[in-house]
């Protein structure tokens, strides 16, 4: 017997029939976007509505705090500046003095030297700083009548009362007739110069108008100018200068608050060749204290000012062309005049 196996049955011709095919799921629709979510919405708005109302009072709360402490900052700042500057006024003077320009320009001008040669200013058409150097080189002083103008404004905040002025160092050598003329002290009676035209400021101030009869040697104090002086002299019609004086300035002080100010007009006259300064007494809170008021003119040396002697005759005169084209010697015989001061005073204790 043979034990070989049974060939295969070969498979039918055809397609081999598959399994049962399994059910396949079916695909869902896209989800909407949340925000597009009705529900998701509903729920987020209380949210998103509530939180940003309170993340804004939280920004809010946070400005302000810092604006509060900046504000507090710059409060102390403040503070500190104004106790600094407080201090500060208080330990500095009680007033400032500021000068403005004199309310009567000088007429004319002595020299003590005779003038041979006027090169500098023989085109000087106008008073300008050329005729101003020219002036001080030569040590020139305005003949008879000088005059200034300051603005005093009170600094500290304790009423500040302007008590009075003073000459200070007043020198008028030949006050003695007697006395000869010496190397050191001349006689301005060499040489007259009438000043080219100067332009003014125009300003008008309300001002309390002082002065000095700078030639009498005890008449030290400020006394009040009669309203419309000085009647300034004409020299064409060779008249002289009127000043008239009041009462004394201490009569009626000056009463200044803080940050108050005064102007004064300020006039020396004199017939004789002086120097002088100006002091002026102030007080303020517990202090009296004299202060130095500066009266030097553009033309001046030092801190003072001085004036000449109007003389009859004098060596040379100067004086602007007639053209007007710049300076010139003229005859000073015949056309120099030098106006004197006639002073007139009331006097407060009669």
């Amino acid at each position: 017997m043979s034990s070989q196996q049974p060939p295969a049955v070969p498979p039918p011709f055809g397609p081999v029939p598959s399994p049962d095919p399994q059910p396949q799921p079916q695909p869902q629709p896209p989800s909407p976007p949340w925000w597009k979510n009705s529900t998701i919405i509903a729920a987020l708005v209380p949210t998103l509505v509530f939180g940003g109302i309170a993340v804004q009072q939280g920004c809010r709360a946070t400005n302000a705090a810092e604006q509060s402490a900046d504000a507090d900052q710059d409060s102390k700042k403040r503070a500190m500046q104004d106790d600094t500057d407080k201090k500060k006024i208080a330990r500095g003077p009680s007033v400032s003095v500021t000068r403005g320009e004199s309310p009567v320009i000088p007429s004319a001008f002595a020299m003590a030297e005779e003038q041979v040669y006027i090169g500098p200013i023989a085109k000087t058409t106008d008073w300008s700083e050329t005729f101003n150097n020219w002036l001080a080189s030569k040590s020139a002083r305005p003949i008879g009548l000088y005059s200034t103008r300051v603005t005093v404004k009170a600094l500290k905040d304790e009423t500040t009362i302007i008590q009075d002025f003073k000459l200070k160092d007043r020198n008028c050598p030949y006050e003695v007739y007697e006395i000869p003329e010496s190397p050191d002290k001349p006689f301005y009676d060499e040489t007259i110069v009438y000043p080219p035209p100067m332009g003014g400021s125009g300003e008008d101030v309300t001002r309390t108008v002082i002065g000095f009869e700078v030639s009498q040697y005890d008449a030290t104090k400020a006394r009040f100018v009669e309203r419309g002086d000085p009647r300034l002299g004409n020299m064409k019609k060779r008249s002289n200068t009127r000043l008239a004086l009041t009462d004394d300035f201490s009569t009626q002080t000056v009463v200044l608050e803080q940050n108050d100010a005064r102007t004064f007009d300020i006039y020396f006259g004199s017939n004789l060749d002086c120097t002088f300064r100006l002091e002026m007494n102030v007080t303020s809170g517990g202090s009296d204290e004299w202060i130095e008021i500066p009266i030097e003119p553009a033309w001046g040396k030092g801190k003072g000012a001085a004036i000449a002697a109007p003389y009859d005759k004098y060596g040379t005169f100067v004086k602007p062309s007639p053209d007007g084209n710049g300076m010139e010697f003229s005859n000073p015989t015949s056309e120099a005049f030098a106006p004197a001061i006639n002073f007139s005073t009331v006097d407060p204790y009669p």
